[in-house]
C-alpha cells in the first residue's frame, strides 16, 4: 500500500513542473546532478575555488592567452626547460648577475674587452703577447736575451756594458765588422778600436784630459793619410796639458815627426 502511494505521487508531477521556487535550499545534492549537466552559465563568477579543480585538470587550452601573471608563477617554478632559446635578453639580466662560474672558458674575445689593467695579465714571457706594443714606458727592463732594434735607439744618459772590474771585454759592433771593445786590462779601463780606417778629418781638437799619451805604437803600414797631419800641412794638432800645439807628421812612410808649436821635438823611425 505504501509503494503504491509513492508511485502515485511520482506520477502526479508533470515534466518541467519543478522550478527553482519548488526546490528547498541545499535540496540538490551531488547525486541529483547528472554528469555534464552543469554548464558554464550555471557556475557563478569566482565560484570555482582551488579545491574544486582536480590535479592536472587545467590544460593549456583552458588558460587564456596572457592570463598567467607574475603573481601566478611560484618562486623557482620556471626552470631551464621552460625558457625558450634566445629568450633571455640583455634587459632580463640584472647588473653583476653574471659571475665567473657562468662564463665558459675562452668565450671572452678581444671585442668584448673595453680596457684591461696590466696586473690582470699573467704571462711567463713577453712572447705570449703577440702585438705591436707601440710606446712602452718602463722603469727597469731586465733581460738575458737579445734585443733587436731595426731602426734607431736613443739613450738619454749612459749605456753600461757589464758590471765586473777588469778582464772582461764588452763590444759595440758596426755592421758585423768594425768594433769598439772596452773593459779589458787589469783595471777594466782599456779601449780598443778595430776598423779599416779611423777618420779624424772633421775633428778640430782631441783632448786627453791632461794625461798625455804614454805609448804610441805605430804599425809598419801606417800611412800619412791616416795621420793627424802630414809634412806639408801643419794646421792639425793636439793640445798638451800646457796648451802647446802638438803635431804629428809622416815622412816617406818611414818616419813619424813630432812638433811642438811648429818646432821638431822628436821623431820615430819605422823599420
Amino acid at each position: 500500500m505504501i509503494f503504491c502511494l509513492e508511485r502515485s505521487r511520482q506520477l502526479k508531477i508533470a515534466d518541467l513542473a519543478v522550478d527553482a521556487e519548488k526546490l528547498a535550499n541545499s535540496a540538490v545534492i551531488a547525486s541529483k546532478i547528472a554528469n555534464l549537466a552543469v554548464g558554464t552559465a550555471a557556475i557563478a563568477n569566482l565560484a570555482v575555488t582551488n579545491a574544486k579543480i582536480g590535479l592536472l585538470a587545467v590544460g593549456t587550452a583552458q588558460i587564456a592567452d596572457l592570463t598567467v601573471t607574475n603573481a601566478k608563477i611560484g618562486n623557482l617554478a620556471v626552470d631551464a626547460a621552460k625558457i625558450a632559446d634566445l629568450a633571455v635578453t640583455d634587459a632580463k639580466i640584472a647588473d653583476l648577475a653574471v659571475t665567473n662560474a657562468k662564463i665558459a672558458n675562452a668565450t671572452i674575445t678581444s671585442a668584448k674587452i673595453v680596457s684591461l689593467n696590466a696586473d690582470k695579465i699573467v704571462a711567463t714571457s713577453l712572447s705570449a703577447i703577440s702585438a705591436n706594443l707601440g710606446t712602452v714606458t718602463a722603469g727597469t727592463l731586465s733581460t738575458n736575451t737579445v734585443i733587436n732594434v731595426g731602426t734607431n735607439i736613443t739613450v738619454g744618459n749612459n749605456i753600461y756594458l757589464g758590471s765586473t772590474v777588469g778582464g772582461v771585454e764588452k763590444m759595440v759592433r758596426f755592421n758585423g765588422m768594425a768594433n769598439i771593445k772596452g773593459g779589458g786590462g787589469s783595471f777594466g779601463g782599456n779601449i780598443k778600436i778595430n776598423c779599416d780606417r779611423l777618420d779624424f778629418r772633421d775633428v778640430t781638437d782631441i783632448d786627453f784630459g791632461g794625461r798625455g799619451i804614454l805609448n804610441f805604437n805605430v804599425p809598419t803600414h801606417f800611412h800619412s793619410q791616416y795621420a793627424l797631419t802630414n809634412h806639408t800641412h801643419g794646421n792639425n794638432y793636439i793640445k798638451d796639458n800646457g796648451g802647446q800645439n802638438i803635431a804629428l807628421s809622416i815622412f816617406n812612410d818611414s818616419q813619424l815627426v813630432v812638433r811642438r808649436n811648429g818646432s821638431v821635438v822628436g821623431q820615430i823611425n819605422f823599420n
